[in-house]
């Protein structure tokens, strides 16, 4: 796909001013789940589907400080490795615990790869990566969510998040 690299990067920034905004809500949302209690942050990233260049990365909440740099590595790393591997969805599929190789990075829509790292476990880093592409309009449920959240592994944790967004 030829798309104008401005078009791309005004797209990026507009997803990032969506993670800025969902960060409290997902947040509150986390922080009803045991295992994910105290989390305060973490960092995301966008890139090009079609050229794996970073198009944006920034803090989305408050990361811990000392985690910021591992965080962010965390997020490029991923975005990277699921650009490299052309046939997957999400970073879960190549996912390698033991080498240090997370999930948390989702191909939405035909121009962007979306990563996250902070929200360990790292199911909550795909899902945030998932809400903000349903919020950006970059997917809707259904479809390609559905594909992800199957490849991701990420069926019970998606299911408490409906229930606490949207109720069911």
């Amino acid at each position: 796909m030829n798309v104008p690299v401005s078009k791309l990067v005004n797209g990026a920034f507009y997803l990032l001013n969506i993670a800025h905004q969902r960060i409290h809500p997902f947040l509150g949302f986390l922080n009803t789940l045991p295992e994910y209690k105290g989390r305060t942050g973490a960092y995301f990233s966008i890139r090009s589907e079609s050229t794996g260049f970073v198009l944006a990365t920034a803090a989305i909440g408050v990361p811990p400080v000392e985690k910021m740099e591992k965080y962010s590595n965390y997020s490029l790393e991923k975005g990277k490795r699921l650009f490299k591997h052309r046939k997957h969805l999400t970073s879960y599929e190549s996912r390698n615990e033991a080498n240090n190789k997370f999930a948390g990075a989702v191909k939405v829509g035909s121009l962007y790869i979306l990563s996250c790292s902070g929200f360990s476990p790292d199911d909550a880093d795909t899902l945030f990566c998932i809400d903000v592409a349903l919020y950006g309009q970059l997917v809707q449920k259904g479809g390609q969510v559905d594909k992800i959240i199957k490849a991701g592994d990420i069926t019970d944790l998606k299911k408490s998040y409906d229930k606490y967004f949207f109720g069911y």
